[in-house]
């Protein structure tokens, strides 16, 4: 009977526990940073930085700088050079 006891604690324990710990584990995870940016869509993001350069765009992925979100770009100018463009969530885009 002791054993049932004990493993019945130990059960409850665990199941306690992995509670605490997957609110642990979903806060620290709220920053999702593969989420887009609120404004600028990735093919908006796309679109602005190949007006811009004229070129072919190889990637385009949200990322965060500093505080700012929004989409690093890369793109292929002149079919031998690759640039790398930052366009925040309001659409201004710079070169890196």
């Amino acid at each position: 009977m002791g054993r049932f006891i004990v493993s019945g604690f130990l059960a409850t324990l665990l199941v306690c526990s992995s509670g605490a710990w997957a609110a642990e584990y979903r806060d620290a995870a709220t920053p999702n940073y593969f989420a887009e940016p609120p404004g600028v869509n990735l093919e908006l993001a796309t679109a602005i930085v190949r007006s811009k350069t004229g070129g072919r765009v190889l990637s385009a992925n949200p990322v965060s700088r500093g505080t700012q979100r929004g989409y690093k770009v890369r793109v292929l100018v002149e079919d031998r050079v690759v640039q790398t463009w930052f366009v925040d969530s309001r659409g201004r885009a710079s070169s890196e």
